[in-house]
C-alpha cells in the first residue's frame, strides 16, 4: 500500500508488546537491558492511521446513505399463491382427459365421437383412464399448475373388442373436442407420448388447413413431446382428435399421452407455407394445461392477505426470559411464545444486484452497513382488544413486539467485488423492540407521515454491522396481538456503503 506495508506483516504485532518496565530502565545495575525501540504504542496507531489513509488513496471511495422498505413477504419470501391465468393454450381442460367436464354451453369438452349408436349389451367405445406418475416418471421436469400431482391419461379404443364385435367403436371413432372459432392465421400444436411412436396419435380437422410434417423430441424420462406447426386460411372453429393407431384394429388399443397444446404463433414462425416448415426449428413453448375456461393455475399471484405467508414462513416457538435474557437456560425462567422466520442476506446477491430487485438497492457499490432499523406491520385487526382487561391500555397501544437476530457469517464486500472476509464479529440483537401496527403500507420514499409515525420505531442496536448474514424475526405473542391479522411485515432499513471512485 502507498503509505504502509501490507497489515498481515504488521498487525499481529501488538500482540507481543510487553510494555516498558521504568523501574528496571532506572537501575543502571542491571547488565541485561532490553530493546524497547518497537514498544511505544503510538507507533502502531500511526501504523493503522497510515493504512486507512492508504486504503483511500490506493482505493478512492466515497461514503453513502440510502432508505429501503423491504417486504418480507414479497422481496425476500417471495410469497406467491395459486391463482387463474390465461395463457396461450387453445385447446381446454387439458388435465382432464378422463372427465366429462363441460364448457359454456353445457356440453363435454373432451368426448367420444364417431362411435356407434348405443344398443343393449353393447360395450364401449373408448375408455380414458387418469395415471399417477412418480417424480421420475414425469414427461418434463417442470410440472406446473394443472400438474401438481403428476398426471397422465390412457386412452384406450375398443377396450373390449375391435371393429366387428359388440361394441360400439368404428373406424371413425375418436376422442375430440371442438375448439373457438379461431382468427386465420399460424398455430402450433403439441403433446407428450410415452407410448412408442404416437406422431400421429393428435389431428387437427378443419376446412382447407396445412400442416407441417411432425417433429418428435424425446425427453430423458421416456416420454416423446411431438408437434407440428399448421395455417388456418379463414376465421373457423377447429376440430382436435385423438385418433387410434389403427381404426381397423380388432384388438383393444391404448397408449400414454398427456399435456396437449395448442398456441397461436401470430408473427412468430415466418414462411410461406406451414407445409415447407421444419418443426423441429419452431420448438413449442413450456406446455401450461388448462381449465374448462382457458384459464392456467399457477401460484404467480400476490398473496395480499398473507394467509400463504403466515402459513410457508413462520413457526411458533416458546423460549424462557431468564434473569440474562432470552436464549439461556434456567429453571425459575418465564416462558414466553413468538412466531419466527429466517432468511439471509448473501453478499454474492448483493454484488450480482439479485438482492432487493424489486425494493430498489443501489448496485455496485460495497462494504454495506446497517445504520438503523425499523419494521411496520401491515394488516387488518393486528391487533384485537376485546376481552382485555385493560381495554384503554391496549386500543392505544399501536405497536407489536418483535426481536431480530443477526447472526451467521457476516461477510464483507470489498473494493474489489470479493466476499472472502468474515467478519469475526459477535451475534447482533434487536431484542423486544416496537414495531409500527397501523394496519397501513409504507411506500419509498417514506412520505412525511410514514416518516412521522417510523421515527420512534427506529433503533440503532445493530450499527455498523455488515449487512449480509442471517436474520431471525421474532413476533411475539403478547396480549393484544393477532398474528392472524398480520399481511406482511416491512422492514425499514436505513443503511451506508461505498462508492467506488475512480
Amino acid at each position: 500500500m502507498t503509505l504502509v506495508d501490507r497489515p498481515d506483516s504488521w498487525a499481529d504485532r501488538i500482540c507481543t508488546v510487553t510494555g516498558i518496565d521504568y523501574d528496571r530502565i532506572r537501575d543502571f545495575r542491571d547488565p541485561d537491558y532490553q530493546d524497547y525501540s518497537d514498544q511505544f504504542i503510538g507507533d502502531y496507531v500511526t501504523l493503522l492511521e497510515n493504512f486507512i489513509e492508504s486504503y483511500r488513496i490506493d482505493f478512492p471511495f466515497q461514503d453513502g446513505r440510502d432508505t429501503a422498505v423491504i417486504s418480507l413477504r414479497d422481496d425476500i419470501d417471495d410469497v406467491r399463491i395459486p391463482c387463474a391465468l390465461p395463457v396461450n393454450n387453445v385447446l381446454l381442460a387439458t388435465d382432464a382427459l378422463d372427465a366429462e367436464v363441460v364448457g359454456t354451453d353445457g356440453a363435454a369438452l373432451w368426448q367420444p365421437a364417431g362411435c356407434a349408436e348405443p344398443t343393449p349389451g353393447a360395450e364401449g367405445c373408448i375408455a380414458r383412464r387418469r395415471l399417477s406418475l412418480e417424480l421420475a416418471e414425469l414427461p418434463f421436469a417442470d410440472w406446473e399448475g394443472g400438474f401438481d400431482d403428476a398426471r397422465a391419461f390412457e386412452i384406450t379404443f375398443a377396450p373390449e373388442g375391435g371393429p366387428g364385435t359388440s361394441t360400439l367403436f368404428t373406424p371413425d371413432s375418436t376422442l375430440v373436442q371442438v375448439t373457438p372459432p379461431l382468427d386465420p392465421g399460424r398455430y402450433r400444436v403439441s403433446w407428450y407420448g410415452r407410448t412408442p411412436d404416437l406422431a400421429g396419435a393428435l389431428e387437427v380437422r378443419g376446412a382447407s388447413l396445412t400442416a407441417s410434417s411432425v417433429a418428435a423430441e424425446p425427453t430423458t424420462t421416456g416420454w416423446t413431446r411431438y408437434h407440428f406447426i399448421f395455417d388456418v386460411p379463414r376465421a373457423q372453429a377447429l376440430t382436435v382428435h385423438w385418433v387410434p393407431p389403427d381404426p381397423f384394429a380388432t384388438t383393444p388399443q391404448a397408449y400414454v399421452v398427456a399435456a396437449p397444446m395448442l398456441e397461436s404463433l401470430g408473427d412468430a414462425v415466418d414462411g410461406p407455407s406451414a407445409a415447407a416448415l421444419t418443426p423441429a426449428s419452431h420448438p413449442p413453448t413450456p406446455y401450461a394445461g388448462t381449465d374448462e375456461f382457458g384459464l392456467h393455475v399457477v401460484a404467480a399471484c400476490e398473496d395480499t392477505t398473507g394467509v400463504e405467508f403466515r402459513r410457508s414462513e413462520w413457526r411458533r416457538r416458546c423460549q424462557e426470559l431468564c434473569t440474562e435474557g432470552y436464549d439461556r437456560s434456567c429453571e425459575a425462567g418465564v416462558t414466553y411464545c413468538y412466531y419466527e422466520t429466517t432468511f439471509t442476506v448473501e453478499p454474492e446477491a448483493i454484488a450480482s444486484g439479485r438482492f432487493l430487485r424489486r425494493a430498489g438497492f443501489p448496485r455496485g457499490n460495497f462494504n454495506y452497513r446497517i445504520e438503523s432499523i425499523g419494521v411496520n406491520f401491515p394488516g387488518t385487526a393486528s391487533r384485537v382488544c376485546e376481552g382485555s382487561g385493560h381495554p384503554s391500555t391496549c386500543y392505544s397501544n399501536g405497536s407489536i413486539p418483535y426481536s431480530i437476530l443477526h447472526v451467521g457469517s457476516h461477510a464483507v464486500i470489498n473494493h474489489l467485488g470479493q466476499s472472502d472476509y468474515l467478519a469475526p464479529i459477535f451475534p447482533g440483537r434487536l431484542e423486544d423492540a416496537r414495531g409500527l401496527a397501523s394496519e397501513r403500507y409504507l411506500t419509498n420514499p417514506l412520505s412525511s407521515a410514514d416518516r412521522t409515525l417510523m421515527q420512534d420505531y427506529m433503533n440503532r442496536e445493530l450499527r455498523g454491522r455488515p449487512l449480509p448474514g442471517q436474520y431471525v424475526i421474532r413476533v411475539w405473542d403478547a396480549p393484544g396481538v393477532n398474528f392472524e391479522g398480520i399481511e406482511d411485515v416491512q422492514i425499514v432499513l436505513d443503511y451506508r456503503y461505498w462508492t467506488r471512485q475512480e
